[in-house]
């Protein structure tokens, strides 16, 4: 591997697996500025990373036309028009983004957990 990282709480060797995968979630949402939902059904992965996003005071954006991307927006998510979006401004706003910003913001933003 050259440069970049791999960081995983399971043997590389490990077949993945649907718990696996949602705890998975929690690090990809606990390392990232936001998390950006396009699409979702009602019981989707997306749903319990953009949850762990939202516990770990993260910003969760939502483009509306689906039922789980609905159902974000209703419960607070940022909508994104995706036919007037400005991907050079929500570049800059996720940017300015500040992780401690959103730490103070979160109750429970103690750990990733």
């Amino acid at each position: 591997m050259r440069g970049g990282a791999l960081l995983s709480e399971l043997h590389p060797n490990t077949p993945p697996r649907g718990p696996q995968l949602m705890a998975r979630d929690r690090i990809v949402s606990g390392l990232s500025r936001a998390v950006i939902v396009v699409e979702a059904g009602e019981k989707s992965g997306s749903l319990d990373t953009a949850a762990k996003a939202r516990k770990q005071g993260r910003v969760v954006f939502a483009v509306p036309g689906s039922a789980g991307t609905d159902q974000l927006i209703a419960s607070g998510a940022r909508r994104l028009e995706s036919d007037a979006l400005d991907f050079d401004a929500l570049a800059d706003e996720i940017g300015r983004l500040s992780f401690s910003d959103q730490a103070a913001s979160s109750l429970s933003q103690a750990s990733l957990f």
